[in-house]
């Protein structure tokens, strides 16, 4: 039996094809303190409207991302970005700053922008409902990210649980 890990829920938002780095979160903002306010404004998202995942029927996250690009989509309440294929950077970036949660799968046609969504993450996958639709993802994500935390964040705290570094070091090998 798997044990869920992190269940995510909210509305989705549903983007076509392919998706930029620069219409996820222009290079201009990425300063803002306020970043969440301009991303994917292009293409009709309002953080206000209150998604909590986004979803792409291609390739999320073209072009050369920086850690303001996920810290923007978290500023603008995503806590999940699901699509058939990720940019790396925008993977890397995502879980090392601990915002937004990369799902590789592809959303079955019928769900579509403003449905309520839910994304469980499970030890052997990732279970994803919504308007009638259910379908499991291979995808997995380490404990870690799922837990809200920084790669550094969580390795510190394992660092402090076992006692100093030359403990877990000692408890690592």
């Amino acid at each position: 039996m798997s044990t869920t890990r992190l269940t995510v829920t909210g509305k989705l938002f549903f983007l076509e094809g392919d998706v930029g780095v620069d219409e996820i979160l222009h290079p201009r903002h990425h300063g803002a303190s306020h970043a969440g306010a301009f991303c994917l404004a292009s293409r009709g998202f309002t953080a206000d409207d209150g998604f909590a995942v986004i979803a792409s029927s291609g390739l999320f996250g073209v072009g050369l991302v920086r850690p303001p690009v996920p810290r923007g989509l978290r500023q603008a309440g995503i806590r999940v970005a699901i699509a058939p294929n990720f940019s790396p950077l925008f993977v890397e970036h995502s879980l090392n700053a601990g915002m937004v949660l990369p799902v590789k799968a592809e959303l079955p046609a019928g769900l579509r922008t403003g449905e309520a969504i839910s994304v469980r993450f499970e030890d052997d996958g990732v279970l994803i409902t919504g308007s009638g639709h259910s379908f499991r993802s291979s995808s997995r994500l380490p404990n870690w990210a799922l837990s809200g935390q920084t790669w550094s964040e969580w390795l510190r705290a394992q660092t402090e649980a076992a006692g100093g570094l030359d403990a877990y070091r000692a408890a690592a090998l």
